[in-house]
């Protein structure tokens, strides 16, 4: 992951951590911002890199995915 960052970075991209998406701004179906914990960001266009979490957040794009998100809960332990 971080060696994707350092290319994705070396390229331009803005990497922001520990932010939170609540919302993508649209207008005329074609991205105009994110909606984040820290305020908005304008921009036209986002990658969305959230691994077991890209249907819910392209939802709030309005984009329909081939695949749902589901959460999943293990426990994991170990005899005594």
């Amino acid at each position: 992951a971080w060696g994707y960052a350092r290319g994705a970075d070396s390229m331009g991209v803005d990497i922001i951590q520990n932010c939170e998406v609540i919302g993508i701004d649209r207008e005329g179906g074609k991205v105009t911002g994110l909606r984040t914990t820290r305020g908005t960001i304008r921009t036209r266009k986002i990658g969305v890199v959230t691994a077991g979490h890209v249907s819910t957040i392209m939802d709030m794009a309005g984009v329909r995915m081939p695949i749902e998100s589901q959460c999943l809960q293990a426990l994991v332990s170990e005899p005594i």
